[in-house]
């Protein structure tokens, strides 16, 4: 098998989103995707920009599940995704005068705006079996996400971080059978800093693990599962700290120009 790489002609700007302080879930959601998503799908920066636009909205029921569990579930309701050709287009877009006319201004009507953290990523896709979206302002059935938040271990570069989850630990879940059978997605995304905008960064994260299948259930009983454990925790505790966020969530793919 070819030692995975990231991509060189795709790059995502990843937002972690709150809900304005007083408005119900269910209001913020319903607002965001039939609203708000549609408003900058209507922009000009959107169309020249992006090659895809998701909303990952936090799956309520799967969050209190995972609290019960014990895991830690980030204090966020929702995440942004961009993806496009180039870094240059992710900032063209998020720094034009039309986005803070129509999108800022928009979003300040749900958005906590000073409540979200924000980064560019790069990516390699490391198991695809190339579900298409059916993009629009509703949720993909069939099609659950467990979003993860990995902070690297104390004292370890943030090169030999990527290097290590990149082109080792890959290898345990990519050669899990209940991983290739039962997932339909796995991706790394590494963070990237712009030299040109060095403070977009998230500050409690280094890498986001995403991992789709058909339901949440579906992921938990894969990672959860003894076998998977006995491979993945000793590797794990050689580059990873143990505070991670996981994130259950929906999937509302808006734009892709793939399909």
């Amino acid at each position: 098998m070819a030692t995975p790489t990231l991509r060189k002609d795709r790059v995502r700007l990843v937002t972690f989103v709150k809900r304005k302080a007083g408005m119900s879930f269910e209001d913020w959601s319903n607002y965001w995707l039939k609203t708000h998503g549609p408003i900058f799908l209507n922009t000009q920066i959107a169309k020249q920009n992006l090659i895809r636009y998701e909303q990952l909205h936090v799956n309520q029921t799967a969050k209190q599940m995972f609290e019960a569990a014990g895991y830690k579930v980030p204090d966020f309701d929702g995440v942004v995704v961009f993806e496009a050709e180039s870094y240059e287009k992710l900032v063209a877009t998020i720094t034009s005068e039309e986005w803070f006319r129509e999108v800022i201004a928009d979003g300040d009507k749900i958005f906590d705006q000073d409540g979200r953290s924000y980064g560019y990523y790069a990516f390699s896709t490391l198991l695809d079996k190339g579900k298409k979206a059916v993009p629009g302002p509703k949720f993909q059935e069939g099609r659950a996400q467990l979003i993860v938040q990995m902070t690297k271990k104390e004292g370890l570069s943030r090169e030999d971080f990527e290097k290590y989850w990149l082109e080792e630990h890959s290898k345990i879940l990519t050669g899990f059978e209940p991983a290739k059978e039962g997932l339909s997605k796995h991706e790394q995304l590494h963070v990237h800093i712009l030299e040109s905008h060095p403070e977009v960064k998230p500050t409690e994260w280094d890498g986001i693990a995403l991992f789709e299948a058909e339901s949440i259930e579906k992921i938990g009983s894969i990672l959860s599962s003894e076998e998977y454990r006995a491979l993945a925790e000793p590797d794990q505790a050689k580059f990873l700290d143990k505070k991670r966020g996981f994130l259950p969530v929906d999937v509302a793919v808006l734009m892709d120009q793939d399909v």
